[in-house]
């Protein structure tokens, strides 16, 4: 028995962006795929539309080649189309819901991806904590604004 693709969030957010950024450039499948030779990898009009019907997942290569094509960096075709900063999104099926502005960041190497910021806390509020807890929370609050590294280091 065949089974049947279900699109989960990725799938769905990036075959909406993919689409947007496709007819917003006026272009249409064919066009999209004869693109995506000039970037070593053909994405056959098929699958561009499957995946913009939400019926293939589009692979990493995919999403790679098309974004190159399409003129925008992967990160644009990995959050919703539209979506403002403020905006919830959702980057596994069951995950936590996240700002738009700090999955972008995650997405583009700003920052890590973490839950809530950390508190601001007043300094009545810091002078009634051991050495210890503020320590961890100056840590903590380090680590959340540290840059992220890319694979060759910071120091280029």
């Amino acid at each position: 028995m065949a089974r049947t693709y279900q699109a989960g969030v990725i799938a769905e957010v990036t075959a909406a962006a993919i689409k947007h950024h496709r007819e917003g450039l006026g272009l249409t499948g064919a066009a999209l795929a004869r693109a995506t030779e000039g970037f070593g990898h053909l994405v056959d009009e098929r699958y561009i539309a499957l995946i913009e019907k939400r019926r293939r997942a589009c692979t990493v290569q995919e999403l790679l080649v098309l974004a190159a094509a399409l003129g925008v960096s992967p990160a644009a075709l990995l959050v919703p189309p539209g979506a403002g900063p403020a905006d919830d999104v959702r980057i596994a099926d069951d995950g936590d819901v996240y700002r738009a502005d700090a999955v972008w960041d995650w997405l583009t190497a700003v920052h890590p991806l973490t839950g809530a910021p950390p508190d601001v806390l007043s300094v009545e509020e810091l002078a009634g904590l051991s050495d210890s807890e503020v320590i961890t929370r100056v840590r903590a609050a380090a680590a959340a604004a540290r840059p992220l590294a890319p694979p060759w280091g910071l120091d280029r």
